[in-house]
């Protein structure tokens, strides 16, 4: 028989190497017009060839409908084996899903567990979440210190307490385990105010709080990330009495003092992120104000050696993302958020991923995700990938305050996660209930711990006080596991 092209020579020597003396030459003839008639790769030609060849003695007649036999019986055999391939392809694309997504990678409602509720909260919202060295968490409620411990699955109130109620503080673990509770005090949201405001640490192994400071500025929705050499960074976030970002300052945890930073020249623009860099350096990301009201591709980063803000980037796009999560690879990547466009003036909730790499100081657009998102969080996982839950799907940026506002109810509860090796979104079940602006964070064991919820509308005033189903979702927490 002679192969009428490069894929019938291959099939051909494919099927002469199993048992080639005694495939009939009606085998090979049918085998080719069904191939061709499919146009099927290699590795279905072992199927086809399977179910071509009769289990007992090849050699014989041909059977009736293969090769040059009866048209009709030919087309029945043509619409039976496309249905096969049909199914095999069907079958392959399961296949595939199913290695995409193995068990340790598949997310559904089932993987959320609930765990204890704040009875008692101090304050309309959670304040900041804390993985402690030791596997358990701290949250930061009002005046109240809460731990949650995950053997138990509970909130335990702390015997102390901070100084003072606190709203938009930060908390920073220290390298000796300790937490440094920095802004959102009274002195911070007075209006007017002068100076500072008093920090406070909490020893988790002791369960007392001691008072340090006073910073220099002060602090409220700020940016505190921890230094390599176990300093700590505090910029952004709003100076009442001004009106304005405040001066970023660094905490020197031998002194317990705060000081000014060599530069100011990195004023962080409200709702921007920061970010440690393997090589101790700082990404600052978020851009900042531009001449027509809208968002800049500002980027910079702060070397903790030199206390220099130097520029980076441009960002790929004028976003100002809400999530900036460091991988594991040491790159930077930033979802969701608001995406200017000057064209129009506004600032939608976006869909964007970017990713920023330190080793050449660039960002790179890295695709969309399903759904626009906003208020949501992202959380490292142990695998390298990144788990995305929550948030909301409406709102714009105003362009004149620089801050959000959410326009309507636009809940985004599926779960989704960015995969690491390919660099796609990937669908990884629903959430239990609801959360925006929440708090997220991955524990020592691996389980991701999250409380808090705040959809409030922010475009009407004033605000519509909270349903009992939106209450019970402030406080009440799930662990992913």
């Amino acid at each position: 028989m002679t192969s009428q092209n490069g894929f019938d020579r291959t099939l051909s020597d494919w099927l002469a190497a199993e048992n080639a003396p005694d495939v009939p030459e009606w085998v090979y003839e049918g085998a080719f017009v069904e191939v061709r008639t499919t146009r099927q790769s290699r590795p279905m030609a072992s199927v086809l060839t399977r179910r071509l060849r009769p289990r007992g003695g090849l050699p014989g007649p041909r059977p009736q409908g293969l090769g040059a036999g009866s048209t009709a019986s030919f087309a029945t055999r043509a619409i039976l084996v496309v249905a096969l391939l049909i199914a095999a392809l069907v079958a392959a694309v399961l296949l595939v899903g199913a290695l995409r997504v193995l068990p340790d990678r598949l997310f559904t409602s089932d993987g959320f567990r609930a765990v204890g509720a704040i009875a008692d909260p101090g304050a309309g919202t959670p304040g900041t979440l804390t993985a402690l060295p030791d596997g358990r968490a701290l949250l930061t409620n009002g005046t109240y210190l809460d731990v949650f411990d995950p053997g138990s699955g509970q909130f335990a109130r702390s015997d102390s307490q901070l100084s003072e109620t606190r709203q938009g503080e930060t908390a920073t673990l220290l390298q000796d385990g300790t937490v440094l509770i920095v802004g959102g005090g009274e002195a911070d949201r007075a209006v007017p105010a002068s100076g500072g405001s008093v920090a406070e640490i909490f020893d988790p192994a002791t369960g007392t709080v001691t008072q340090v400071g006073p910073t220099l500025d002060p602090h409220t929705d700020a940016r505190a990330i921890p230094l390599a050499d176990g300093r700590v960074l505090i910029g952004g976030g709003t100076d009442p009495h001004l009106g304005t970002t405040a001066q970023p300052e660094i905490y020197d945890p031998a002194s317990k003092t705060f000081e000014r930073t060599a530069s100011t020249e990195g004023i962080w623009a409200p709702l921007s992120r920061a970010v440690p860099l393997d090589d101790g350096r700082v990404l600052i990301v978020g851009g900042r104000t531009a001449a027509d009201g809208g968002v800049d591709t500002a980027a910079d980063v702060f070397d903790p050696t030199t206390e220099q803000f130097t520029p980076t980037g441009p960002m790929a796009i004028n976003q100002r993302p809400w999530t900036a999560t460091r991988l594991s690879d040491g790159r930077v990547l930033l979802l969701g958020g608001w995406e200017w466009d000057a064209a129009r003036r506004i600032g939608p909730v976006t869909d964007a991923a970017q990713i920023y790499d330190p080793a050449t100081g660039t960002f790179t657009l890295s695709g969309r995700m399903p759904t626009p998102r906003v208020g949501h969080s992202a959380v490292l996982l142990d695998d390298g990938d990144v788990l995305i839950m929550g948030g909301n799907a409406e709102g714009q940026m105003d362009p004149a305050l620089q801050m959000p506002r959410v326009t309507g109810p636009g809940p985004v509860s599926d779960v989704i996660r960015w995969d690491h090796e390919t660099g796609e979104f990937v669908p990884a079940g629903t959430m239990p209930r609801w959360r925006t602006n929440f708090l997220a964070e991955r524990l020592q064991d691996g389980q991701v711990l999250m409380i808090g919820h705040y959809p409030f509308r922010t475009d009407l005033e004033p605000p519509p006080a909270p349903s009992t189903e939106e209450l019970q979702s402030v406080w009440s927490a799930d662990v992913f596991e």
